[in-house]
């Protein structure tokens, strides 16, 4: 019984972790896709070459910050993952 409810709170963890992936991925795209569109706006001068240099840094440090969220989500779903399949053997 014990065990039971266990499987199924660690099932649950582990569809939250995934869904929470999927929440973050979707949330890095639009943070990339308003960085890329006021890319598109900038100027064909130096202070627009500047301009865009620092928003393509910016869209790099959201992909990286985006990227540790969803490897440590990834890394939770692993362990819970290796926990499960210890209850079920």
């Amino acid at each position: 019984m014990e065990r039971e409810r266990r499987v199924r709170e660690l099932e649950y963890e582990i569809q939250r972790r995934r869904s929470n992936i999927v929440d973050e991925q979707a949330a890095m795209e639009r943070e990339v896709a308003t960085l890329r569109e006021k890319k598109a706006h900038a100027n064909n001068n130096l202070a627009g070459a500047t301009w865009e240099k620092s928003i393509s840094e910016e869209m790099s440090a959201v992909v990286a910050r985006y990227d540790v969220r969803i490897r440590t989500l990834q890394d939770e779903i692993d362990r819970l993952d290796r926990d499960l399949a210890g209850l079920r053997r």
